[in-house]
């Protein structure tokens, strides 16, 4: 039982099996690597679970896909569900997880966001790729990250990138009433 939800690794108490008691009693500490709890009534679910957590519905796992092994007490295993076109997932959104894998999967949450998919270089991929992904194009990565080094004959990696930013006054003409005007150069600077 959780009562304190500090005193978990996941810093979040919740559900985990369908067939627990009614009420907040019921909640264990949610494993690690869980996202957020999702109040339903008296209850609260753990959310955004790893493959091979216990799960009984798909919207508790980071895949989107809860494989229900045992019907009779409707529990489950996470997995990635394999796919092939984007109405096999449930939230439309087939692709491939990374440059070079040879299977689609549904595209899941991430800690960048939600499972989306964008079409690239001829194909379908998901986004929210974390860091040091390979990727084809800047949509591939995680917010906060961009695909440095792609081109037409190499891929890129998503990378951190920060900008670095100085400005200056200049005189748009010698009788300027307004004295000037400020010009931004920015450029990218890669964080490692």
């Amino acid at each position: 039982m959780c009562t304190d939800k500090t005193k978990c690794p996941s810093q979040l108490c919740g559900v985990i099996h369908e067939n627990s008691n009614v009420g907040k009693d019921s909640e264990d500490c949610c494993p690690e690597g869980t996202l957020a709890t999702i109040d339903r009534g008296m209850r609260r679910f753990c959310y955004g679970l790893d493959d091979g957590k216990d799960c009984f519905e798909d919207g508790m796992c980071k895949s989107n896909y809860c494989d229900i092994i045992n019907k009779s007490k409707g529990t489950g295993i996470c997995k990635v569900k394999y796919c092939n076109e984007d109405t096999a997932c449930s939230n439309n959104a087939c692709g491939f997880m990374k440059v070079g894998d040879e299977s689609k999967v549904c595209c899941y949450q991430t800690k960048y966001g939600p499972g989306k998919n964008i079409r690239s270089s001829g194909d379908y991929y998901c986004t929210n790729m974390p860091e040091e992904s390979v990727c084809y194009n800047n949509e591939m990565c995680a917010p906060g990250f961009v695909c440095v080094g792609s081109s037409l004959f190499s891929d890129g990696v998503c990378k951190k990138i920060t900008w670095s930013c100085i400005y200056f006054y200049y005189k748009s003409s010698k009788n300027s009433v307004y004295g000037g005007s400020k010009l931004f150069v920015c450029k990218t600077v890669d964080s490692k």
